[in-house]
């Protein structure tokens, strides 16, 4: 189909603009009706940086700063490891990428099986998680990579970040045997 004969035809109780950016994924016949069944809707409402990816990563809700952090945010990304992370003490918190920039955010599960289907586009038909967020980050390929790696053998803390704030560290990371080896009136967080 072009353009002019999609105009011309009934598009399944859609509107044309409605279908802007969509994709067939079914194909059908001349004068037959177009269906959204047969379409994919173009969902996304973010850009990719230029030199970035687009990695998902789930995070414990309180641990992935308990629903606070929202589209175009940044937060700082820590991992804890728990097993031998290099020749370094195990467990361990350690400060993973700072300033990353939040692409999208879910906290929503989905429905369950045998449920009747629901509208992705209405706000009921998600449901708040107690369990999982899910973020969708802006990486460079070497973080990526860090990313996916602290996901299969670790996991994450989240911290937001204030919008002009610099970037962290270099921190010490923190376990067993340092943890306590500041005085508390010299942790002064001021």
């Amino acid at each position: 189909y072009d353009l002019t004969s999609i105009r011309t035809l009934a598009v399944g109780g859609s509107r044309l603009n409605q279908l802007q950016g969509a994709e067939f994924v079914q194909g059908f016949a001349k004068e037959q009706q177009i269906t959204p069944s047969g379409l994919q809707l173009q969902t996304r409402t973010f850009v990719i940086p230029e030199g970035h990816e687009a990695v998902a990563v789930q995070i414990e809700f309180v641990a992935g700063a308990a629903g606070y952090v929202n589209a175009g945010d940044r937060i700082n990304l820590y991992g804890l490891y728990s097993g031998a992370a290099s020749n370094r003490t195990t467990p361990r918190a350690e400060l993973l990428l700072t300033n990353v920039e939040v692409l999208d955010v879910d906290l929503s599960i989905a429905p369950r099986r045998g449920s009747s289907p629901i509208d992705p586009s209405q706000p009921a038909a998600q449901r708040a998680s107690g369990a999982t967020v899910t973020y969708l980050l802006a990486l460079r390929t070497a973080d990526a990579e860090k990313v996916i790696f602290t996901t299969e053998f670790a996991s994450f803390y989240a911290t937001l970040t204030a919008d002009d704030a610099p970037p962290a560290g270099p921190t010490p990371g923190r376990d067993i045997e340092n943890v306590l080896d500041e005085e508390p009136n010299n942790a002064f967080n001021g």
